[in-house]
């Protein structure tokens, strides 16, 4: 693997991280506060969510091409000659930034989420109310 590749993978990772990072943080905010000062300002969410796939392209589009989702390699590959032989490797870098922005976003609402779910009853096992 030459480095010039590695970059590209390491870019696909950033990129996915980027965005789940500022999405999943955007919306646990909105959803876990309760009572959330967020609740009729769902726009604001929208627009978090587009600026993380902006920050996301702006910051690895000149490396890889930001593609930033499988399904967006998958077509490349199908329609565009993007090589066949990038496609599980850029497949496997995307699920990785994927796994470690959703870790980040866990890290930092963890107690939020504890709270969230004493407070609604719920058990993270089962992911329903428990009734005592």
């Amino acid at each position: 693997m030459n480095r010039v590749f590695l970059g590209e993978l390491i870019s696909e990772a950033l990129a996915v991280f980027i965005i789940i990072a500022f999405g999943d943080s955007v919306a646990a905010m909105y959803l876990l506060y309760d009572p959330s000062p967020y609740l009729h300002a769902y726009w604001g969410v929208c627009i978090v969510w587009g600026l993380g796939v902006t920050v996301a392209i702006y910051a690895t589009g000149s490396v890889s091409g930001t593609h930033a989702n499988p399904a967006v390699t998958l077509a490349l590959a199908t329609y565009r000659a993007f090589p066949w032989k990038k496609v599980v490797p850029y497949w496997m870098a995307q699920i990785v930034g994927g796994i470690l922005g959703a870790a980040l976003v866990y890290a930092l609402y963890y107690p939020v989420i504890d709270h969230f779910n004493d407070v609604h009853q719920l058990t993270r096992g089962a992911g329903q109310r428990v009734y005592v």
